[in-house]
């Protein structure tokens, strides 16, 4: 079989039916005509390419979603093995060696195709002379070598090059995609990393399949422009527009395939769902112009008035000045929203401004970009570095006006004046009168809200606070649920920063999700402001809001495989049980008889580790039986313990943190809590179960 007078997919795929899925791949975007799919992944109900190649002048170039692809973890996957001979066969034209920079586990496998191997250093990227081929995982300083790597493919030479989108982004934050290095190199042969993950659709991790024709770029054009569009068309195409810079060519035949760019607005009760490609692309372009836009040419977005939305009523711009506090991290609010479109001057007085600092416009910092359906514009919110003492800067959406100041900035306080916003309802615990709050300021025109402690700051639409007459009790409750994590989590009180809760319209994931900020729906709107609701010890308070906040608490190091969902939820009982005032909280869900009832029933069914792990109320049920007989002290001697545990102690995989977290609870409470752990399934290994065989063993309920 002569692989050059094959079909290009079909001769990289050769004996080749899955392939590996390392950590987590991220798409490429494939553009190019002489560029094409090989394998292409799964993102929601679309696919999107994980593997692609294409010819550049007279060389060619094969190009991987993830770097772990050229480790031997991946190349023992499925034929990922096989899959990368057959590239090295295509890519390869001459007879030259073979260069390596950063992929040390390909020198074996390129060995055992009887080829000469090099290493390469960095600084050898911008010499090739004498080689017929080159695999590399680039670095930032790659991009230095671009153009040397470009004309040694052109010239005839082989690239094989393996990088991660997201992964990338992570590490550099503030940059885009445009100076992602790989994409330095090949975004002259059509193909780019792009932002996102890819999802496992086979027991390897990839079926080993192109996909649909418009997972490529330009077959999706040729769709749009034949309207035969579906939603694979929108998403090869939103990808595109989030990942090449918009002066670049594709993206001008984007455009004029469009012809026109209607007005977009999302709606919850009319969103933008897959089957509308030309709105989805529409609205993907014109958020990129507004992004690259300059401040004097941004204009409000007509969808800007559905959501974060226009004051209730008109409204004047202010000047303020503010003081920011540098030793403490995060978002500082500034009781400012900025309209949209309109432009806010910023000047600061400070002798020396700390090039971290960034100026942000939006609390609304979820990306809904990965999402079916888009019932607000997938990005909405605009931080900006605060390069120089003066400048200026707009939002097409608008929101409330915040200073980031990142974590281990350089302690001081940096005086900023900010010209252009309108006051927002602003409530700062220990410092905002009843009387100041009842007379103006939950009557400032912003239509966002926010009530602030040094703990927890609370972000909700301004028209579920104009009657709120008491925030300084609802604060003190919300400080309450914050020291509460804190004591159970074995954490001082204070904070470098508050915990931050942001309702909106659309969040990236779930009902409510942690981070910072935590976000919720809007429906959670009126409760966070509900003392009275916070306070029922019949209902127990939220149980969703206090989940979330657990979450930014939960520790890797008791929190094994199965139960992330479920050690979260002592933090939720325990704000019920220390803050509502229900005693037992967990009576919220059970009753004794049917947690004891419980237990039993999963016994009865074989006690299968797999039911355990998969049902997290049922794995909460062994914790609360922990917490029944040992109470809430046990669990904090537990937490403090492993809070203080030297980098050498700390468990290293799921096997050991199991381990531990029985032998580290036994000693702490002094029995040996083996059976107990065998009754629920829950497997140790026998070394752990005799360290603890002098312990009396706990006669737990039955």
């Amino acid at each position: 079989m002569i692989l050059s007078l094959i079909p290009w997919t079909t001769s990289l795929l050769v004996g080749v039916t899955e392939i590996a899925s390392p950590g987590i791949p991220g798409p490429l975007v494939v553009f190019g005509e002489k560029a094409e799919v090989v394998v292409a992944a799964k993102q929601g109900q679309f696919m999107e390419p994980v593997v692609a190649r294409a010819e550049f002048g007279r060389g060619r170039v094969v190009a991987f979603g993830h770097n772990g692809y050229f480790g031997n973890g991946a190349l023992a996957e499925g034929q990922t093995r096989q899959l990368m001979k057959n590239a090295i066969a295509w890519a390869r034209q001459g007879s030259g060696p073979v260069g390596v920079h950063r992929a040390s586990d390909m020198v074996s496998l390129i060995r055992s195709e009887g080829i000469e191997v090099r290493s390469l250093a960095e600084s050898d990227l911008s010499s090739l002379e004498g080689l017929s081929l080159i695999i590399i995982d680039p670095t930032n300083s790659a991009i230095t070598h671009a153009a040397p790597i470009q004309r040694f493919v052109e010239n005839g030479g082989g690239l094989i090059i393996a990088s991660l989108g997201w992964g990338w982004l992570q590490l550099n934050p503030g940059k885009n995609l445009r100076g992602h290095p790989g994409s330095s190199i090949t975004e002259k042969m059509g193909i780019v990393w792009a932002d996102g993950y890819l999802e496992r659709n086979a027991g390897s991790g990839f079926l080993a399949a192109p996909g649909p024709a418009t997972a490529h770029a330009a077959k999706a054009i040729e769709s749009l422009a034949s309207q035969a569009a579906d939603g694979q068309t929108g998403q090869t195409l939103t990808r595109v527009i989030a990942t090449l810079p918009t002066d670049h060519a594709f993206i001008q035949r984007l455009e004029a395939a469009m012809a026109t760019l209607p007005d977009v607005v999302p709606t919850d009760r009319k969103p933008i769902r897959p089957q509308d490609v030309t709105a989805r692309v529409a609205l993907s372009l014109q958020l990129r112009r507004i992004q690259e836009a300059g401040p004097r040419e941004v204009r409000a977005h007509p969808a800007s008035a559905e959501f974060p939305g226009l004051p209730e009523a008109e409204s004047q711009p202010v000047s303020k000045t503010l003081r920011v506090d540098t030793s403490r991290s995060r978002w500082h609010s500034t009781g400012l929203y900025a309209l949209p479109g309109s432009l806010i001057s910023v000047r600061t007085t400070s002798a020396a401004i700390d090039s971290k600092l960034r100026f942000r416009i939006g609390a609304h910092s979820d990306s809904l970009w990965h999402l079916n359906d888009w019932k607000r514009a997938p990005e909405i919110t605009l931080s900006v570095p605060i390069a120089n003492a003066q400048f200026e800067i707009a939002s097409a959406f608008g929101g409330l006006i915040y200073i980031e100041v990142p974590q281990n900035s350089r302690p001081g306080t940096v005086e900023f004046r900010i010209d252009g916003g309108i006051l927002a309802p602003h409530y700062v615990h220990g410092m905002t009168t009843l009387e100041e709050w009842k007379s103006s300021l939950r009557n400032n025109p912003a239509p966002w809200a926010e009530f602030e402690t040094s703990k927890v700051i609370l972000t909700v639409p301004s028209q579920f606070i104009r009657n709120l007459d008491d925030p300084k009790s609802l604060m003190d409750f919300w400080d309450r649920v914050a020291d509460a994590c804190a004591d159970l989590a074995t954490i001082p009180r204070d904070r470098s920063s508050a915990e931050r809760f942001v309702t909106d319209i659309q969040i990236s994931a779930g009902y409510m999700h942690a981070g910072y900020p935590i976000m919720t729906h809007l429906d959670a709107a009126p409760r966070f402001v509900d003392l009275a609701f916070l306070t029922d010890k019949e209902k127990g308070g939220d149980w969703g809001m206090f989940h979330e906040i657990g979450h930014n608490h939960q520790h890797p190091d008791w929190t094994f495989g199965g139960t992330g969902e479920v050690t979260v939820n002592l933090f939720t009982l325990y704000i019920i049980e220390s803050v509502v005032g229900r005693v037992p909280g967990y009576h919220v869900r059970w009753t004794d008889e049917q947690l004891l009832e419980t237990f039993r029933r999963h016994r009865e069914q074989g006690a299968s580790f797999d039911k355990w792990k998969s049902d997290p109320f049922l794995a909460l049920a062994m914790y609360v039986q922990l917490q029944q007989a040992f109470g809430w002290d046990a669990y904090k001697k537990v937490f403090a313990e492993y809070r203080d545990l030297a980098p050498n102690q700390r468990p290293r995989n799921d096997d050991e943190k199991r381990d531990q977290w029985m032998v580290r609870f036994s000693r702490a409470v002094g029995k040996n809590l083996g059976p107990f752990f065998d009754a629920w399934g829950v497997p140790v290994s026998t070394a752990a179960k005799e360290s603890i065989q002098e312990l009396p063993a706990w006669d737990f309920p039955r």
